[in-house]
């Protein structure tokens, strides 16, 4: 799976099995500027949580209990990677 998005001016990648050349910070970085993007998008937690019921009909409370938006949505990100549903919050 690849999955691209754009934000402040910039287009991002990523890749379920990157290239032996990529390095897992690059990722990082990549997975980072996504959550920004997120948190950008959606800075109050009652309109991701409406979101992600809209987008992925499922129920933020159950996918994280972070106690600040960054803590939700990395939480959110990482339950789309271990779930194959990345695309889907782009």
């Amino acid at each position: 799976m690849n999955l691209c998005f754009q934000g402040e001016d910039r287009e991002f990648s990523i890749q379920d099995k990157p290239p032996k050349t990529r390095s897992t910070k690059k990722t990082g970085q990549i997975l980072k500027e996504f959550r920004n993007v997120i948190i950008s998008a959606y800075p109050e937690k009652i309109n991701l949580k409406m979101m992600v019921s809209d987008e992925l009909d499922e129920n933020l409370d159950s996918i994280s209990t972070g106690e600040n938006i960054e803590e939700v949505v990395f939480e959110l990100i990482q339950w789309a990677k271990s779930k194959n549903r990345l695309e889907e919050l782009v």
